[in-house]
């Protein structure tokens, strides 16, 4: 498994740790709801594909190989980036949002 980070998935960690502003997902002529349930669905799907990354045991380690699978950080990962890609399927964007 590659440890190598696509460009986008750190650009959006750096726009998430920023502290002068937001993102959000924004979609033409959806409202506030439609975009909750859409998101909610996407969050449901990436949970059952991954298992609900975050309240999964931590990976088993075999002494003498380390770890065996994934660890709980990379499903974590994985979970954040299928609904990343389900809500772009969907037709939204994420968008930088200047804090008030």
């Amino acid at each position: 498994m590659s440890t190598k980070l696509p460009c986008g998935l750190l650009a959006l960690g750096l726009l998430l740790a920023s502290c002068a502003s937001d993102v959000r997902w924004t979609k033409p002529d959806t409202d506030e709801e439609t975009m909750a349930k859409d998101l909610a669905q996407c969050r449901r799907q990436a949970q059952v594909a991954y298992g609900g990354a975050a309240s999964l045991p931590p990976t088993q380690v075999d002494p003498r190989f380390g770890p065996t699978g994934p660890s709980q950080a990379d499903r974590v990962m994985q979970e954040s980036q299928a609904i990343s890609n389900c809500m772009r399927s969907k037709g939204y964007k994420l968008i930088t949002v200047e804090k008030k």
